[in-house]
């Protein structure tokens, strides 16, 4: 109750602190409560509700998140890169087909410039484990656009899957010192 009134005070700062306390935490029963305060209208709220559900781990959240990132009104981008990242921290097969159909195209994000949410996915997919979009990942690992590729080999590298070595070591050789460094930790770590 203390966070029920906590969330919904007047004041933004409160509610933001209240949205990460919540996540610390650890009570499941905020879940509920972090899914609504995704509908407030200061940005800075949204982004620690998503990241206090990152914290909860409450799988019961997966659903809500996947409808507020495919659905209207669209998550500011801050927000669904936090929504991102909560799905990750939650886990599981659910998070790993919605991950594999929004890089597979079969799923469309619902932001106006998506494409900084499918990088947080590219990014956060080695979270997932045995689950990770694992091939829909390899997609991207030549990718043109380094901030794609590196993400992508990012996760490949983390997961260890077999099928990036090829793509890890051409990385190598890559012009940005990011890719090249991320390749090389993948390949030696």
């Amino acid at each position: 109750e203390l966070f029920q009134r906590a969330l919904l005070a007047p004041d933004s700062v409160v509610r933001r602190v209240a949205a990460l306390a919540a996540g610390r935490i650890g009570d499941l029963r905020a879940t509920p409560l972090l899914l609504q305060v995704l509908d407030q209208p200061d940005s800075t709220v949204r982004v620690a509700a998503a990241f206090g559900l990152g914290l909860l781990r409450d799988s019961a959240a997966l659903e809500p998140l996947i409808q507020r990132l495919t659905g209207l009104p669209p998550l500011d981008t801050a927000t669904a890169a936090e929504a991102v990242t909560a799905m990750a921290k939650i886990g599981g097969r659910r998070a790993g087909e919605f991950f594999g159909s929004v890089l597979g195209g079969k799923v469309a994000l619902s932001q106006s410039d998506p494409a900084p949410a499918l990088s947080q996915i590219l990014l956060e997919s080695w979270r997932l484990g045995s689950h990770a979009p694992t091939d829909a990942i390899l997609a991207f690992a030549n990718d043109t656009a380094q901030s794609i590729r590196w993400r992508a080999l990012y996760s490949l590298g983390r997961l260890r899957a077999p099928g990036a070595a090829n793509h890890l070591i051409a990385a190598l050789r890559a012009q940005d010192g990011d890719t090249r460094a991320i390749a090389a930790r993948s390949l030696t770590g």
